[in-house]
């Protein structure tokens, strides 16, 4: 078996060919778990089938197996065994990698399991159907969408590791509560924050820069008008998730938008969060649709429309 130091093997590469593969993560250089399997493969090319750290304990091979004493999870074992691969590297940077810049390791392994448990949480039956169908099963969104998000937000995009849809609010909160107290078994909700309730958001897109998780919510409408009375409702409640200007939990930094064939024009926002407005509104970005669309309504016999009516029938939109 041919096995090598793990720092000296990534020594044998440059910083920049490592972040380029995906090994290395951010402006800290971390190894992470999504470091695992990219390393997996550079090892196999370079005919490296066990890397190692012995006066950590620690090892990898390219059979999954690993150790990782320093985990406050699972110490050791095979990685498809694993819910987080982040076990195989948690609090081992300062140790086992020569390009670690320093800093805040906790709060950048803290945005990846944010991701993770967001990850989790995600069971809705559509979101694995319509994946498979269009041979997209992440839900990645195309480059060209997230340039017009980058735009509309102010913002620079990384990577997109979390996307969903229809996703619940009582789910934002309970990854960011179980993140924020991972030890913490039972939660109190005298504040009702979590509701037992289907509201949810139509799209969220979730990105880690360094120790930060961006997250972006995204309220489609279609065919129908925005009402203010709905996105009051949307803001108080997003409100009680994330907090009047965004700060409620540390290194989360929540974004909104809306998209509409039409921009509102009659909507406030006087009260709402300031974290989900851009210049003291609420961002905006057109969603094309088809023209000429229809709908079957109940109607009388002169084709009235009632709710009572014996008659239906097509009417455009």
């Amino acid at each position: 078996m041919v096995t090598k130091n793990i720092k000296k093997f990534l020594l044998e590469f440059k910083f920049n060919e490592l972040s380029n593969r995906g090994i290395l993560k951010g402006k800290l250089l971390l190894l992470q778990g999504k470091s695992v399997e990219p390393l997996i493969d550079l090892m196999r090319e370079c005919g490296v089938e066990r890397v190692e750290y012995p006066d950590a304990n620690w090892f990898l091979d390219t059979e999954g197996k690993f150790m990782n004493p320093y985990s406050p999870e699972q110490k050791e074992g095979e990685i498809n065994e694993l819910s987080k691969l982040s076990s195989v590297f948690k609090r081992t940077n300062p140790i086992l990698n020569p390009h670690y810049h320093g800093g805040t390791e906790q709060e950048t392994e803290e945005a990846e399991e944010l991701l993770e448990c967001l990850k989790s949480f995600n069971s809705k039956e559509r979101f694995f159907l319509v994946g498979e169908i269009l041979g997209n099963p992440s839900f990645t969104p195309t480059n060209s969408y997230i340039n017009k998000l980058s735009e509309k937000l102010n913002l620079n995009i990384g990577p997109i590791e979390f996307s969903a849809m229809d996703y619940h609010l009582d789910w934002i909160y309970a990854c960011l509560a179980h993140t924020s107290e991972p030890n913490t078994k039972i939660f109190n909700n005298s504040a009702k924050v979590i509701r037992g309730q289907q509201e949810d958001v139509d799209f969220i897109v979730g990105y880690q820069e360094n120790e930060n998780t961006h997250l972006i919510l995204i309220e489609a409408k279609a065919t129908n008008s925005w009402t203010n009375k709905q996105l009051k409702s949307k803001a108080e409640r997003l409100e009680k998730i994330f907090g009047f200007d965004g700060k409620k939990w540390d290194n989360v930094i929540p974004h909104f938008i809306i998209t509409s064939p039409i921009e509102p024009s009659k909507i406030t926002y006087d009260n709402w969060p300031t974290w989900m407005k851009v210049n003291d509104s609420v961002a905006w970005l057109e969603l094309e649709i088809p023209s000429h669309l229809q709908s079957v309504t109940r109607c009388d016999a002169n084709g009235s429309v009632t709710s009572e009516g014996n008659f239906w029938k097509i009417q455009n939109r």
